[in-house]
C-alpha cells in the first residue's frame, strides 16, 4: 500500500508540472526513480567530466554565495588545509542535519530539478568559485537533451527556488554543450570573457568567428553588453573576440556551458568546425602603468629628459 501510495503521489506531482515538447509516457518512466545524491568535490585527473551513453550535464548557477570562496580561503590559510576540503567538510555536515536542509546548496541544486523531468541527477560536483555546480545526469536516448534543457527552462520560469543568500534571483541551469574545464588555478569570475578560436586538430586552420554568430550563441545566457573583434592590427594567435555581459552570474553561466564548444562548418565553424575556448578576461592592474614604466627605463628616461627640457 505504501508502494501505490508512493508512486500515486508521483505520478500526480508528474502530471501537475506541464513539460514541454516531451513524451510523457517516456517522462513518466523516471519518476520515483530518483537516484542517490552524491557530491564530488575532487576535481578529475583529466581536468573534464567524462560522460557515457545517454549522459549528459547541466550547470547550475545561484547555489553558492560567490564570496564564499574567499572566506573558505581564509579559513584554510588560518587551518593550514586545502579549501576544498572544508567545503567537503561543511556540504557532508549540512546533508546530516536536517535543519539545514533548507540552506544547503545540494538541496537548492535538486529542488531545481523536478521529478517529472525525463532524466536522473547521478552526481552534483560543486564549483564554489563560481558559485555554481555541475549536474550529471542520464536520461533516456528517445529525448534529444536539448528538449530536456527546455523544459527546465519553462519549469524555472515559474518555479525557480531562490536561495536564502540571494532572495530576488532564482536558480538557473543551463545544458553544457562544450566540453568544460575544471580546474583550480588563481583566476576569479568577471563580466568579461575572451573566447579564443582554435583548430579541431593539429595542422587545420579555426575560423573566425562573426559577431552575428558568436551574438547567436551567447545571447541565451544573459543580456551582452558589448561584443569586440580583436584588433585587425593584432597578430595574437590564437584569434580571439571578447564579451561582455551585465552581471558576472551570467558570464560565469556562458563560460562552462561553452567552453570546449565545436562550432561545425555548417554554422560558421570552417572548415573542419571550430573550437571555443573561454577564459575570464582578468582586469588590469592598478600599478600596471607604473609597473610598465620601472620595465622599459630606456624608453622612460629619454621621453621624461625630452619633458622637461
Amino acid at each position: 500500500m505504501l508502494g501505490l501510495r508512493a508512486a500515486s503521489t508521483s505520478v500526480a506531482r508528474a502530471q501537475a508540472i506541464q513539460v514541454p515538447r516531451i513524451n510523457h509516457a517516456l517522462a513518466l518512466k523516471f519518476v520515483g526513480s530518483s537516484a542517490r545524491r552524491f557530491a564530488s568535490t575532487q576535481l578529475p585527473k583529466s581536468g573534464h567530466i567524462e560522460e557515457g551513453p545517454n549522459e549528459s550535464l547541466l550547470f547550475i548557477d545561484n547555489i553558492f554565495p560567490l564570496r564564499l570562496s574567499s572566506l573558505l580561503g581564509l579559513t584554510s590559510i588560518a587551518l593550514f588545509t586545502d579549501p576544498e576540503k572544508i567545503l567537503q567538510r561543511v556540504l557532508q555536515q549540512l546533508r546530516e542535519d536536517k535543519r539545514f536542509k533548507e540552506v544547503d546548496p545540494l538541496n537548492i541544486a535538486y529542488q531545481a530539478v523536478p521529478d517529472s523531468l525525463p532524466l536522473q541527477i547521478k552526481k552534483i560536483i560543486p564549483r564554489l568559485r563560481e558559485g555554481g555546480a555541475y549536474g550529471k545526469f542520464t536520461h533516456d536516448s528517445k529525448i534529444p537533451p536539448p528538449e530536456i534543457e527546455d523544459a527546465l527552462q519553462e519549469y524555472l520560469e515559474k518555479h525557480s527556488p531562490k536561495p536564502w543568500f540571494n532572495p530576488f534571483r532564482g536558480v538557473r541551469a543551463h545544458l553544457v554543450r562544450g566540453r568544460p574545464w575544471l580546474e583550480d588555478l588563481h583566476r576569479f569570475p568577471n563580466k568579461t570573457l575572451k573566447v579564443e578560436f582554435l583548430p579541431t586538430s593539429p595542422g587545420a586552420e579555426a575560423a573566425e568567428i562573426s559577431e552575428e554568430t558568436l551574438y547567436s550563441l551567447f545571447r541565451t545566457y544573459g543580456k551582452l553588453g558589448d561584443i569586440i573583434p580583436q584588433p585587425t592590427a593584432s597578430k595574437d594567435l590564437p584569434k580571439y573576440a571578447t564579451l561582455s555581459y551585465g552581471s558576472v552570474r551570467e558570464a560565469i553561466m556562458a563560460k562552462n556551458c561553452m567552453h570546449g564548444f565545436t562550432l561545425p562548418e555548417s554554422e560558421g565553424g570552417g572548415k573542419g568546425g571550430t573550437v571555443l575556448k573561454l577564459v575570464y578576461r582578468q582586469r588590469a592592474k592598478a600599478h600596471a602603468l607604473r609597473d610598465w614604466m620601472m620595465n622599459h627605463p630606456r624608453i622612460v628616461i629619454p621621453v621624461l629628459a625630452a619633458l622637461l627640457a
